[in-house]
């Protein structure tokens, strides 16, 4: 397993540069090895075409994450049902506020 990053370096060099271009000096730090002849251009571009693919599929989930949160709570409140609770469910907060506003409310 690689080594895990301890922190991001930003400091700039005498000529402006922060050194994390091409990773070089970042990849010393930290001792990992780095191929000497790279394409850091073509990884970037890579990088960012995943970025993208990404983004397009967490739009899809997006649309799905309220009618999932309220099937779980729902599927959550009759099992309470069934061993015995009375139950509400109900939102405890309006959505501007956050998105995860489901309360269930069980007494035996």
């Amino acid at each position: 397993m690689g080594h895990r990053l301890t922190q991001i370096a930003t400091r700039t060099g005498d000529d402006g540069s922060t050194g994390l271009a091409d990773g070089r000096r970042l990849a010393e730090r930290e001792g990992v090895d780095v191929p000497a002849h790279q394409d850091w251009a073509a990884l970037e571009a890579h990088g960012w075409q995943r970025q993208r693919a990404v983004m397009r599929l967490s739009l899809v989930r997006h649309v799905f994450r309220r009618p999932l949160e309220v099937w779980l709570a729902l599927d959550r409140a009759l099992y309470l049902e069934r061993v015995g609770y009375r139950v509400r469910l109900a939102e405890f907060c309006g959505r501007e506020l956050t998105p995860r506003n489901l309360l269930i409310s069980a007494r035996r």
